[in-house]
């Protein structure tokens, strides 16, 4: 478990919206992050779970390249959270 604004799914708890890095390296306070980094893992998204507009969880997705977010991706995630 972790606080919201703690680490990189709590990123995206407490700004209500998806979060996108492209390196995870830039994340500050994430708990994970030196095991994540030791894997590989490079790029990563966040998004908060709503329930009736109100956050109730969130997911992250980490992967081992480095990526950019198009936008029209970036719309169709925060779509996958509100649903």
């Amino acid at each position: 478990t972790y606080r919201i604004g703690e680490g990189f799914a709590g990123l995206a708890w407490r700004q209500e919206d998806l979060a996108f890095v492209t390196d995870l390296g830039e994340v500050r306070n994430c708990p994970r992050q030196s095991a994540a980094q030791r894997s590989g893992v490079k790029s990563g998204v966040a998004m908060p779970v709503l329930l009736r507009g109100r956050v109730i969880g969130a997911l992250d997705f980490l992967i081992t390249e480095e990526i950019s977010l198009s936008e029209s991706r970036r719309e169709a995630l925060r779509s996958v959270g509100r649903l």
